[in-house]
C-alpha cells in the first residue's frame, strides 16, 4: 500500500525583538512590603517567597527574573515555600507563543482559538485565519466557510518590543483521514525559524521521509522532522513540509 503525501502550507512573517535577559518568568500571587512577595514561577507553576526587591513587585506584575536562595528576614513567620533573592529583574518578557484550537460540538467549522502566553493583559494577540478574516484578542472563535486546511497565524506583540508569530496547519471539519498522523508546526522568534513534524497521537506511523521547502523557490531548507534555520530578514514567508 502506499503512503500518503501531505503538504501543509505555512505563512511566518519574521521581525526583530528585544531580548530578555533573565531566565524565569513569574506572577506576583501575594505581596508583604515587611516580608516578601509571593511569586508563581510561570513555566513551573512553583510558588515561591521573594524577600528581596518586594517593593517592586505588586499583586499582579509579570516580570522575568533570576534568583538564588536566601533567608527570610528574622521578624517574618517561618513558611514552607523557597525563599530567594532576586538576582536579575525585567519586565522584559519571552517573546513566545502558542495556541490551542477547539472544534465546536455544534458546529464542525467553527473552532475556538486561545493563545497560550505568558501576560494576556498586556501582549497584543493578533489572528489571521487564511481565509481572508482576522481577529483580535487573546481568545477568539472563528466559523469556516467549508472543511479544509488552514494556516491560522497568532501574532503576538508587546511594548517592550516582541514580535513573534506562531502559524500551525489546522485542519476544519468533521473528519481529518489525511493527515497521515503529524501536524506541521512553524514557529519565529526575531529572525530564527524553528520547524517542526509533530505526532497527533501515539499512533502516529514512522516517517519515512521529510522535506521542508520555500514554496515560492522550491528551494530545500531541511530533510528531517524539526529543524531551525535563520532567515533572510523580515517579511512574509511561505514555508512547505512534504512527508511519507
Amino acid at each position: 500500500m502506499s503512503s500518503l503525501l501531505f503538504l501543509a502550507g505555512l505563512f511566518l512573517m519574521a521581525a526583530a525583538q528585544a531580548q530578555e535577559p533573565c531566565q524565569r518568568i513569574g506572577r506576583v500571587a501575594a505581596a508583604d512590603m515587611g516580608c516578601g512577595a509571593r511569586v508563581v514561577d510561570l513555566k513551573d507553576g512553583q510558588l515561591l517567597q521573594v524577600v528581596s526587591s518586594s517593593a517592586a513587585l505588586p499583586v499582579g506584575r509579570v516580570f522575568g527574573f533570576s534568583a538564588t536562595s536566601a533567608m527570610p528576614p528574622a521578624s517574618c513567620p517561618p513558611t514552607a515555600l523557597p525563599a530567594v533573592a532576586l538576582t536579575c529583574l525585567t519586565d522584559t518578557l519571552p517573546c513566545e507563543a502558542d495556541f490551542t484550537a477547539t472544534i465546536s460540538p455544534q458546529n464542525a467549522l467553527r473552532l475556538s482559538f486561545e493563545a497560550v502566553v505568558f501576560d494576556p493583559d498586556n501582549q497584543r494577540c493578533q489572528w489571521n485565519f487564511s481565509d481572508g478574516a482576522t481577529a483580535e484578542g487573546v481568545s477568539v472563535q472563528h466559523t469556516f466557510s467549508q472543511e479544509g486546511y488552514y494556516v491560522v497565524c497568532l501574532t503576538l506583540t508587546d511594548s517592550m518590543g516582541c514580535h513573534t508569530q506562531r502559524c500551525r496547519s489546522v485542519w476544519v471539519g468533521a473528519t481529518n483521514a489525511t493527515t497521515c498522523g503529524y501536524e506541521a508546526q512553524v514557529v519565529a522568534v526575531g529572525l530564527k525559524m524553528h520547524a517542526q513534524l509533530v505526532p497527533l497521537g501515539v499512533l502516529a506511523p514512522p516517517l519515512k521521509s521529510v522535506r521542508w521547502f520555500m514554496a515560492k523557490t522550491g528551494a530545500t531548507l531541511a530533510e528531517a522532522q524539526a529543524f531551525t534555520a535563520m532567515l533572510p530578514g523580515a517579511g512574509t514567508y511561505h514555508i512547505c513540509a512534504q512527508y511519507e
